[in-house]
């Protein structure tokens, strides 16, 4: 089993290599069944893992319910030199915007409903791909001050594109 850590252009980082085949002689008929186990740290830059469960000069091996599992368990911390620090709040106590709803009114046209903090701004920004970088477009005239006791605002667009994503924003 090999385990490798790439970096974003998939270039090697660190390689882990388990033989599960230790022990087998020329004409042996292998091994019986048996659970093994690699674990690995992920190197600094890693976004990408492969895995590969291969024979080495011949024969086969025969694997079985093969799991990869991330794990993000965080090293234990020591004691540390307490540090004082302030919280400000915002200027405008402002929570997640959020889409309440979204209504097809036809031929393109959507009502978009948020729903804000009343007396904060919001504005609409749009993208056509959600695969990183996302770049999103903030749509003209889609700044809104909401006036609703509930935090709900609408906004109406027209998408003739074959998918869009939308969300809003909070003025700064």
């Amino acid at each position: 089993m090999r385990l490798f850590f790439l970096d974003a252009g998939f270039n090697g980082l660190v390689t882990n290599l388990l033989s599960v085949t230790t022990g087998i002689t020329a004409y042996d008929v292998g091994k019986p069944y048996q659970q093994y186990t690699l674990n690995a740290v992920a190197p600094a830059g890693t976004a990408f893992a492969k895995v590969e469960f291969a024979g080495f000069g011949g024969g086969s091996v025969w694997f079985d319910n093969a799991v990869l599992v991330e794990s993000n368990n965080p090293p234990a911390l020591t004691p540390a030199v307490t540090a004082s620090f302030t919280v400000y709040p915002p200027v405008v106590a402002s929570r997640t915007n959020y889409i309440a709803s979204i209504i097809n009114a036809g031929r393109g046209a959507y009502a978009l409903s948020f729903v804000g903090t009343p007396g904060a701004q919001y504005y609409v920004q749009t993208t056509a791909d959600m695969v990183p970088p996302v770049a999103w477009q903030t749509l003209a005239d889609s700044t809104n001050l909401v006036t609703n006791a509930n935090g709900g605002w609408v906004y109406n667009v027209t998408n003739t594109d074959a998918r869009r994503f939308y969300r809003s924003a909070s003025v700064p």
